[in-house]
């Protein structure tokens, strides 16, 4: 059942090495930016990093711990939806150490 000013799901791969901030998903004028679900893998087997999702405004979730060689998993769904950035702005990943993450993201764009 689609929901009311809800486009087509969209993926992208996240590939971020650099400590601070790593951009996933670039804003678009008058749209939300809502990640539905995401994987994060630590390429890294000896070193953890901390994770931290933001937008232009701040930080949409705390810190999290990805151990060394470690993954965290984000099953969400539309109705049930990871987080939401604010109105056009970009979506990015901080990260307290330089450490080879990968994954992917997927997201929509709402009015």
């Amino acid at each position: 059942m689609p929901i009311p000013g809800v486009h087509a799901l969209n993926y992208l791969p996240v590939e971020a090495d650099q400590a601070g901030d790593n951009s996933l998903v670039l804003g678009v004028g008058g749209s939300r930016v809502v990640v539905v679900a995401y994987v994060l893998t630590n390429g890294d087997a000896s070193n953890p990093v901390e994770v931290t999702f933001k937008d232009d405004l701040g930080p949409l979730t705390g810190p999290m711990f990805l151990r060394a060689g470690g993954s965290i998993v984000f099953p969400g769904r539309p109705e049930a939806p990871a987080f939401r950035a604010s109105r056009g702005s970009d979506v990015v990943l901080e990260l307290s150490a330089a450490a080879p993450v990968a994954g992917h993201v997927t997201f929509l764009l709402t009015e």
